[in-house]
């Protein structure tokens, strides 16, 4: 058979660890030979105290109180040899009893709604604290897909660049080794032309005049004939 388990009250830890730190909310021992009356007088005070708490709105001193007034009237006081005596403090006490029980009863409902809002508040700090974590990682995450995308572009510069500097290098060697291969062309010699001294230029003149006389000799003979045919 499976047990159920049941889900104790936000406050169930925060209450436990007060009654664990509280040393005097064990039963105390009561002595016959102090009067009843005195135990009920001090258990008077301590409702007393027990309902300034409250009225302060400390839950946690009032919660404490409580427990401590329960345990002193319902475990302490009916060990007393008087107590069966005592008709009127004992029906008052009862009555007291049952009041203080119903506040704890509501101071256990308050610390429970305290409990509950420290809960929703952690739960938002810690969601709070996630959601700036997560913009925090996608924070860092973008600025390392732009490192990435920027050395992807440089990457991408420095091949085009290389690419660049291998075409202009073969462009260069082409152009070496076809001036290598084509013959070269001889320039025309240019004539020295050297001046010609007075004789020379005199011996020229002289054949040029004689090649003028020879030349109009010639052409005389041709008209002689000429009118010697036509005669």
């Amino acid at each position: 058979m499976t047990t159920k388990t049941i889900n104790p009250s936000p406050s169930y830890a925060r209450r436990k660890a007060l009654r664990e730190a509280d040393d005097s909310s064990a039963a105390i021992t009561v002595l016959n030979s102090y009067s009843i009356e005195k135990y009920y007088s001090a258990a008077d005070r301590l409702l007393e105290t027990f309902q300034n708490a409250i009225d302060r709105r400390n839950f946690d001193d009032a919660y404490i109180l409580g427990v401590r007034f329960g345990t002193f009237c319902l475990e302490s006081l009916p060990k007393h040899a008087d107590y069966s005596k005592s008709k009127s403090l004992r029906i008052r006490n009862a009555k007291q009893v049952d009041e203080v029980l119903q506040k704890v009863e509501r101071v256990t409902e308050r610390m429970d709604a305290e409990e509950k809002i420290k809960a929703q508040k952690k739960m938002l700090q810690e969601e709070e604290k996630q959601k700036k974590e997560e913009q925090e990682r996608q924070r860092i995450q973008e600025e390392e897909l732009k490192k990435e995308e920027q050395m992807r572009n440089e990457l991408e510069q420095q091949k085009k660049q290389k690419k660049a500097n291998l075409e202009r290098s073969a462009r260069l060697k082409l152009a070496a080794l076809m001036k290598k291969a084509s013959p070269n062309k001889e320039e025309p010699k240019k004539k020295t032309i050297v001046p010609k001294t007075t004789y020379e230029k005199n011996n020229v003149n002289n054949n040029n005049n004689n090649n003028a006389k020879q030349r109009r000799n010639v052409s005389e003979k041709k008209a002689e004939q000429k009118n010697s045919k036509d005669d």
